[in-house]
């Protein structure tokens, strides 16, 4: 009886660690706009996570921002006469809409870097994981008898199962 108890408590957390790791990533999946699976990945491109692709979006954004913003103080200071802008080089603060669009490009910037991290640190060991979890679920379903370890032992195989299948059709391995 000890031995199935402690089955079963390792069964509970294993599996509890595969679905909340599958949880968070493909959470994380969905508000960063469903990057996976990757789409070279079925072009037969290179599989990088390109983080840097987005540093490179927040600065031409910042630049065409600045752009404008450089543009509408030579405005400003040749319509008043002036041969000096009065507004400082870098011009006046950014408009309500610009802010809107520089923070909306940072959040997918932050979203999308959480979702690496949790690809790298949560996502690499689904693959072992999974696996484990699931066989131990069908050792303690058909090990022992009583139909309250056979439904949990069902249960826990059935999410295994869906969460296994989920980091093989997105590609977890490949996403890096």
């Amino acid at each position: 009886m000890r031995a199935q108890n402690v089955l079963l408590i390792c069964l509970t957390l294993l599996t509890a660690l595969v679905v909340l790791s599958v949880c968070r990533i493909e959470y994380l999946n969905a508000i960063g706009g469903h990057v996976l699976p990757r789409q070279e990945m079925a072009s037969g491109q290179s599989a990088n996570w390109e983080i840097a692709e987005l540093n490179v979006v927040l600065g031409r954004l910042d630049d065409q921002f600045f752009e404008r913003r450089e543009i509408a103080v030579g405005i400003d200071a040749f319509e008043n006469g002036a041969t000096e802008p009065s507004a400082p080089k870098y011009g006046a603060p950014y408009s309500a809409a610009e802010q809107r669009s520089i923070a909306s490009v940072t959040r997918q910037h932050e979203v999308l870097t959480k979702l690496h991290w949790s690809l790298r640190n949560l996502g690499w060991p689904q693959y072992i994981l999974a696996p484990t979890a699931l066989l131990l679920a069908v050792i303690c379903g058909l090990g022992w008898k009583g139909i309250g370890t056979r439904v949990f032992a069902s249960v826990c195989s059935s999410l295994c199962c869906m969460a296994f299948f989920l980091v093989l059709v997105r590609g977890y391995w490949q996403a890096l």
